[in-house]
């Protein structure tokens, strides 16, 4: 394929050599003068001057950008695929009024349980970098917080906005 500028290459770079073709054929190519005789014709072509240069203008990007298009542009992407030997982890997480309970933190007795269990999380998720980590939540229903992703940062996110109570007591 043909690169070109910031990444972008023509899946059928030969075909931009048809603008070319309409250049030479626009300056050599002369269209046949009218066989129709029309009276008063010069005073309808002094009245279409400024609006024939318009004319003229969009014509040509109409080919080239058709042209262009027939090329095919793609963009490429620098997509790294990364092989690793994680595991899928699946966290099942409570947010039901029971996680308001205080007292299970010997170093910080004021925390609730969800806190707890926000910090232990958070510190689990960013400790596994090869592993592919979900998140659900339960307390009268169920919802998935997360789908499987790699991205720890997100899920980090998702796990502080998350509260109890948020999918029922």
């Amino acid at each position: 394929m043909f690169d070109f500028l910031f990444g972008y290459s023509f899946e059928y770079p030969f075909v931009l050599l048809l603008i070319v073709v309409f250049i030479l054929c626009g300056k050599f190519c002369k269209p046949h003068s009218n066989a129709l005789y029309i009276p008063h014709l010069a005073i309808y072509k002094l009245n279409q001057t400024a609006s024939s240069s318009w004319l003229f203008i969009l014509k040509w990007c109409t080919i080239i950008f058709a042209i262009i298009a027939l090329a095919s542009p793609i963009k490429q992407h620098n997509i790294i695929n990364k092989k690793s030997d994680g595991v899928d982890i699946i966290l099942a997480l409570d947010t039901s009024g029971s996680m308001r309970q205080i007292g299970f933190n010997p170093q910080n007795p004021g925390q609730n349980r969800w806190e707890v269990v926000q910090d232990i999380v958070g510190d689990f998720i960013s400790s596994r970098t090869t592993d592919n980590i979900g998140i659900v939540v339960f307390g009268s229903t169920v919802m998935t917080a997360s789908p499987l992703s790699f991205d720890k940062k997100a899920q980090q996110k998702i796990i502080d906005t998350l509260d109890i109570g948020i999918v029922g007591d």
